[in-house]
């Protein structure tokens, strides 16, 4: 699933493209694609209107349309957002077309159908109730480690709760954690304030690491113009299970957490023995 990076470079690629461009139609080619309102209503609403400006919200996509109108795209597993000249061909599992006034198409293509686009007026009703950006300067460290106190679940899945930290998944967990020295079964209520800062600044540098790096292709993603990101080069633990570490020659591990794979280094993210509380 993309994250927070595939997210934002697809942003990053697609908004000078189709700012200040007036949509004139859409063509709905897989119903179950459209979370609001129906098929034939989302076609009829959303010609018409000017893209203003388009934002991230955790893993959420916000075009902010005029006349106070959004639309709201989730990719999920492998959707896709693209923006074709006039005359190109569908790409592959099309879902949905937006037609441009200029002739150019953006097309969302999902392999999966898992993926959900809403026409709305209320975007928060919309998104899924979210927890703070990783770069809001309202997170600070004090802030973050209060998040964790008292909560006994592992590090790992509580990073992948978007209701605690919005925009992290599989990859980024594992490479902040990698980054942070910290193991993924740590109960996350008994990090110390030292080490939850160390894990906020190790989230914040491999998210902006990433997004330099256009993000992470592992199969499916692609930014607006189709090209693939280049983060999966420079990843230390995500994927890399029997492999050494980069950091220390261990040989890099696996479990399974919550039902989500695992990678981590047990000597670079040693787990702390019961009632240990390192400082």
């Amino acid at each position: 699933m993309p994250e927070l990076p595939e997210v934002q470079n697809l942003i990053n690629t697609l908004a000078p493209k189709v700012c200040g461009a007036t949509i004139t139609g859409a063509s709905v080619l897989c119903e179950r694609s459209i979370a609001e309102p129906n098929a034939g209503l989302f076609a009829e609403q959303v010609a018409g209107h000017t893209v203003l400006g388009i934002e991230r919200r955790g893993k959420y996509l916000d075009f902010q349309l005029d006349s106070g109108w959004h639309l709201v795209v989730h990719l999920r597993m492998t959707g896709r957002l693209l923006i074709f000249e006039d005359g190109c061909p569908a790409p592959a599992w099309a879902r949905v077309a937006l037609f441009l006034a200029d002739g150019r198409t953006i097309w969302f293509s999902d392999l999966r159908k898992f993926g959900r686009l809403a026409l709305t007026r209320r975007p928060a009703a919309t998104i899924a109730e979210l927890g703070p950006e990783p770069f809001d300067p309202c997170l600070d460290e004090a802030s973050f480690h209060a998040r964790m106190a008292g909560r006994r679940r592992p590090i790992k899945t509580l990073l992948l709760d978007q209701a605690f930290i919005a925009g992290l998944g599989n990859i980024y967990a594992d490479e902040s954690l990698f980054e942070a020295g910290i193991h993924p079964l740590t109960p996350a209520g008994s990090l110390s304030r030292k080490q939850a800062a160390t894990l906020l600044a190790s989230i914040r540098a491999v998210l902006q690491r990433a997004i330099a790096n256009r993000g992470t292709t592992l199969r499916d993603y692609v930014d607006a113009e189709g090209r693939r990101g280049e983060n999966q080069e420079h990843l230390n633990v995500y994927g890399r299970n029997g492999q050494p570490c980069r950091r220390c020659q261990t040989t890099i591990q696996h479990l399974r957490l919550a039902g989500r794979s695992t990678c981590f280094c047990p000597a670079c993210q040693p787990l702390a023995s019961e009632g240990q509380h390192p400082e």
